[in-house]
């Protein structure tokens, strides 16, 4: 039998006797009748949010809010959380008031923490076992 579609708002319905009868929501449109935004989409007409899909929007999912970025996911910096922080060995400073900049473990140095620090050696940056210097 014959079941009549819903009334898809941003959506089509997919019908013909192989369809599954349910709506078909256009980008960035969700719900049984695509009538809310999708979960990285905001505002009334359902906008892309702005942080990349590397953090939380702010109203994101629901047709209010800013699209601004409120948080990052981990290893993420910037305002748009665009940015993929690249410490070895050290920490980030991520999130949205993040620069990306790296606070080295002991024994690591450089911008990105993959350098041996002074009086440090080896693969594992192990302390020196130098004797008078050599």
């Amino acid at each position: 039998t014959c079941e009549k579609c819903p009334r898809c708002v941003h959506g089509w319905c997919d019908v013909n006797v192989s369809g599954t009868g349910k709506c078909v929501c256009d980008k960035g449109w969700d719900g049984d009748t695509c009538n809310v935004c999708a979960k990285e989409y905001f505002g009334p007409d359902c906008t892309p949010c702005h942080c990349l899909q590397h953090g939380r929007c702010d109203g994101g999912g629901t047709q209010n809010g800013t699209g601004h970025c409120l948080w990052c996911n981990p290893g993420f910096y910037g305002r748009w959380c665009e940015n993929t922080c690249e410490c070895e060995h050290g920490k980030c400073n991520q999130g949205v008031n993040g620069d990306g900049r790296c606070s080295c473990e002991d024994a690591w140095s450089g911008t990105k923490c993959n350098n041996c620090a002074l009086n440090f050696a080896g693969a594992d940056c192990k302390p020196c076992k130098c004797v008078y210097g050599k």
